[in-house]
């Protein structure tokens, strides 16, 4: 489950199984300008601000509408050699 933690500007992946939850990108920061749009980086390193609406695409890509942005992230979920999830740019 997934869920847009709009006021803390990050996304949070809760495990039902588990009962945890893992912040899976932004870092409760909300910078907004295309200098803080930064693709390629790990996901909890770039700003998202107040993040909202979000949704899987068909490669399973978390869609965040990245409201004060005005645009609409991916966040590549297949994790990076670093073993963090990253941000991909949204050619669609």
């Amino acid at each position: 489950l997934y869920v847009a933690d709009t006021d803390n500007h990050r996304i949070v992946a809760i495990d039902l199984g588990k009962a945890k939850a893992y912040t899976v990108a932004g870092n409760y920061q909300c910078q907004s300008g295309p200098e803080f749009v930064r693709n390629g980086n790990p996901a909890l390193d770039v700003s998202l601000c107040y993040p909202e609406k979000i949704g899987l695409d068909e490669n399973k890509n978390l869609l965040v509408l990245d409201k004060a942005n005005k645009m609409i992230r991916r966040v590549n979920l297949r994790f990076s050699s670093s073993g963090k999830a990253f941000f991909a740019s949204v050619n669609k």
